[in-house]
């Protein structure tokens, strides 16, 4: 997994630039940092507008700590939240 893949233009690098101090302290708290972050570009990918997903992040990191626990512990909850992003709210 890239974690430039997270973020496809400018606007975008710039949102995951600011988010990144979260990203990495909550790839430190998951059981499979790793499992984490390739769901998480999945589900970067399926969401309608990444740059919004990632303004979140940096807004509220509490968000990200819980879509990486997701990721990083249950490929099948994983799965549901890919392939239906709005259940996530």
């Amino acid at each position: 997994m890239n974690v430039e893949a997270l973020a496809p233009d400018a606007s975008a690098r710039s949102q995951l630039h600011a988010a990144l101090p979260a990203l990495f302290t909550g790839l430190r708290r998951v059981p499979d940092p790793d499992l984490a972050l390739n769901n998480l570009e999945r589900f970067n990918k399926a969401v309608l507008d990444p740059r919004f997903l990632l303004g979140l992040f940096r807004e509220n990191p509490r968000i990200l700590h819980l879509l990486l626990t997701i990721f990083g512990s249950s490929q099948f909850l994983s799965d549901i939240l890919v392939r239906h992003p709005q259940l996530f709210e």
